[in-house]
């Protein structure tokens, strides 16, 4: 089991679980997800890090830098836009 969860995750076991809310508690959820998945990345100390190997191809879910995290803020602040930028 890995030490660390993947940001990541939060988000996508929210998009899972959003249907089954009630009407009412769906935008605070979609307020909250991205702010759970957001405290969660800046939790994770420096250094913390997941290799994983696939199909022969070395991935690394998971990477704990400063730049990893300001990636990690482009990506929760706007979670459905492919760029930071672009919608500024």
């Amino acid at each position: 089991m890995p030490e660390h969860l993947l940001p990541g995750s939060v988000l996508i076991a929210g998009a899972l679980l959003l249907p089954l809310l009630p009407g009412r508690l769906r935008p605070v959820a979609l307020l909250l997800l991205p702010l759970l998945s957001f405290a969660q990345t800046w939790s994770l100390p420096d250094g913390a890090r997941m290799d994983l190997e696939f199909l022969g191809y070395a991935l690394v879910p998971l990477r704990a830098d400063p730049l990893a995290r300001l990636l990690a803020w482009c990506s929760t602040s706007r979670p459905g836009c492919p760029s930071c930028t672009r919608c500024t």
